[in-house]
């Protein structure tokens, strides 16, 4: 058992560090060789495309934490293309899917996946949805608000692993399989088997974190409402200080709550998607090779409708993101990116033919 600590460590091919069983990804993260080198085409601006500002420009409409990566993406892109020019409007994630749905940008970038609510104007608008397409993984820098969600419980608290199933269970209710209510449930012995699970965690309909609820919800409890045991906070801070006050407690938040500091008092869960499985503590190594369950992606909407070709520009550029120079691009910015397995990155590709 152990305290929660996060420090810097490098990355390398086929060698991943581990520092208190949590990694934290530095800017220079290696990319999968297998990933196809880009190759440049030429593209046509549609003259009549509502992206395009007055003087000529290319608007991109998105999230503010992908500023530095579209920064070194376009500097790329230009090298090829050099006749083309950006007009940046990066204020933040709400913003993705109004620049989209309004046509005012090329695609919507964001660091989460679009919410049921956004999704579903857009399709009462076109009648048809945005088309996803996966860039990158969350990592752990503090700019990207995409980091993945640790589960964690007190320091004295005996369990050391879970399954995203029994998350689930202790976090919500109505599941159909039965909520968790005491640790004895999860396989805790004694004393402890008695005590009753007290589950902390972000706001769910105020406060700044509302989003990590949301994504929670929504992607891994099942949408089912929240235990009438859960214990709403404002900050991510209060839901480290409650867990840590509290024997009984449990709590999930983004890594970049913990800003790179040891907190005492918290252990840290290993998780894995199935009993018996692989039990990860979010290595760079298992975010990118998909093994942490609580990873968060980072997206570029597009909106084509079924059966239409996808814009010139917007398949050309999206080329360049999933390719290896693209990649490298994502992986060194101070987002601090994990880039894409060639597998991952071919299935991405597939979508902009």
């Amino acid at each position: 058992m152990h305290s929660l600590k996060l420090g810097s460590y490098s990355v390398r091919t086929g060698l991943f560090g581990l520092l208190a069983g949590i990694a934290l990804a530095e800017p220079n993260v290696t990319v999968d060789p297998a990933l196809p080198a880009y190759e440049p085409q030429p593209y046509t601006l549609p003259k009549d495309a509502g992206y395009l500002t007055p003087d000529g420009a290319i608007r991109i409409v998105g999230a503010q934490g992908m500023d530095v990566a579209f920064k070194n993406l376009n500097a790329l892109f230009a090298k090829t293309h050099p006749e083309a020019r950006f007009a940046m409007e990066l204020h933040g994630a709400a913003t993705a899917i109004g620049g989209l749905y309004t046509r005012a940008s090329a695609f919507g970038p964001n660091v989460r996946a679009f919410w049921p609510a956004e999704i579903s104007a857009f399709r009462m608008t076109f009648g048809y949805e945005p088309v996803a397409i996966k860039v990158a993984h969350g990592a752990f820098a503090t700019i990207s608000k995409a980091n993945p969600i640790a589960i964690f419980v007190n320091a004295k608290n005996p369990v050391d692993r879970l399954t995203t199933e029994q998350v689930a269970r202790i976090f919500s209710t109505g599941g159909g399989t039965g909520d968790i209510t005491c640790w004895g449930q999860v396989g805790v012995k004694g004393e402890w088997a008695r005590r009753r699970i007290l589950p902390v965690g972000p706001g769910t309909t105020r406060g700044n974190v509302q989003g990590v609820a949301m994504f929670m919800r929504q992607e891994h409890f099942g949408d089912y409402p929240f235990s009438s045991q859960y214990e709403e906070t404002l900050t991510t801070a209060a839901v480290l200080q409650r867990v840590g006050e509290e024997p009984s407690a449990i709590g999930y938040a983004s890594f970049d709550g913990f800003k790179g500091q040891e907190v005492p008092g918290l252990k840290v869960l290993a998780i894995s998607d199935r009993e018996g499985g692989y039990y990860s503590r979010a290595s760079a190594a298992d975010i990118v090779d998909r093994k942490y369950p609580y990873t968060r992606d980072i997206y570029i909407y597009v909106n084509r409708a079924p059966g239409k070709p996808l814009d010139p520009f917007v398949r050309e550029y999206l080329r360049l993101v999933l390719s290896r120079q693209g990649q490298q691009e994502l992986a060194r910015s101070a987002s601090g990116f994990l880039p894409l397995g060639a597998t991952e990155a071919a299935g991405e590709r597939i979508k902009l033919e």
